[in-house]
């Protein structure tokens, strides 16, 4: 698929925003692309999950609500380090 039928074909992008994924030109472009079809079409087509801390996080990327798991994945760490600990 090419990466101009994003909006054609995709009726959910989920980006996992992650300092790698910054560094990928290809991801942000998609990210971008997707972006533009948010607009386009006024739907939700791009879904960002903000998993790992991003040191500094374009402001553009704002402007889409994303999800912060960071707490989440935190606070998983946590309970496995506890049961390992207490088995």
């Amino acid at each position: 698929m090419e990466q101009a039928d994003i909006g054609v074909w995709c009726t959910r992008v989920v980006a996992v925003l992650t300092p790698a994924f910054m560094e990928s030109s290809e991801c942000l472009e998609e990210y971008n692309m997707a972006m533009c079809c948010n607009q386009l079409t006024s739907t939700d087509v791009l879904a960002p999950f903000y998993l790992d801390t991003i040191k500094s996080l374009p402001s553009y990327m704002g402007l889409v609500q994303w999800i912060d798991c960071r707490s989440v994945l935190g606070l998983t760490d946590q309970l496995l380090h506890v049961n390992t600990v207490h088995t």
